[in-house]
């Protein structure tokens, strides 16, 4: 499968190795989404080994994890993490029990409080979404920070559930969770690559085009 990713404005072609160019109408990350890729949902046999989620820069870096550093790589992207917000309910941002920390559902919101919404595929297009899915990343990075206070103890991000707000004829989920989980792998490295589900919902709260969960595996 041909995957694409954005960095210094260069655009690489994982299948081919090729380097190009990025159009000059292309100016974010989702703007340059490979709309011929496939969706990445297969069914297995209970108990077979699932391969974690690639992402789309697996090769670019080619740093060893120990050097990896997810802080300065933040600092690369030119990523500021905003303050965790609030949760509107009875509920926390992340528990963490042993060496495992369970994020609570986070969805689009930007630093002046709205949100992305609507319904992917009806209301609002699939780079759209993407560009959702991205920010509820930068949001759940944002909980891990001020969990952990260093993001280079994350040892693994395990696990992601990815909920897309979508009508019932819309079947291009993993193509908009591609947006969380592409930047996850830009943060972290091999240390960000997962398992992942990406569904679809008949509506999430406030109308937010995407909710997303997050697993992740810590060192004290």
């Amino acid at each position: 499968m041909k995957r694409l990713l954005l960095s210094n404005l260069i655009l690489i072609s994982i299948a081919t190795a090729t380097t190009l160019k990025v159009p000059s109408q292309y100016s974010t990350i989702q703007a340059a989404i490979d709309e011929s890729s496939n969706g990445d949902t297969v069914l297995v046999a209970a108990g077979t080994y699932v391969e974690s989620y690639q992402g789309a820069s697996g090769q670019q870096d080619k740093r060893s994890e120990d050097e990896y550093d997810p802080e300065l790589r933040l600092k690369e992207l030119g990523i500021t993490l905003p303050i965790p917000s609030t949760p509107v309910a009875n509920y926390v941002n992340g528990v963490r029990t042993g060496n495992l920390i369970f994020l609570a559902g986070k969805g689009p919101k930007r630093a002046d409080g709205s949100s992305i919404v609507g319904k992917v595929g009806v209301d609002i297009t699939i780079e759209k979404g993407y560009e959702a899915a991205q920010l509820t990343a930068i949001n759940q990075l944002a909980v891990l920070k001020a969990m952990l206070g260093d993001l280079n103890r994350v040892t693994r991000v395990v696990k992601v559930l990815g909920m897309v707000n979508s009508d019932p004829s819309f079947t291009d989920q993993p193509k908009v969770i591609n947006g969380f989980s592409d930047l996850i792998v830009e943060v972290f490295g091999e240390r960000g690559r997962h398992a992942r589900a990406a569904v679809g919902m008949a509506s999430l709260p406030g109308g937010i085009a995407v909710e997303i969960e997050m697993i992740v595996e810590v060192r004290n």
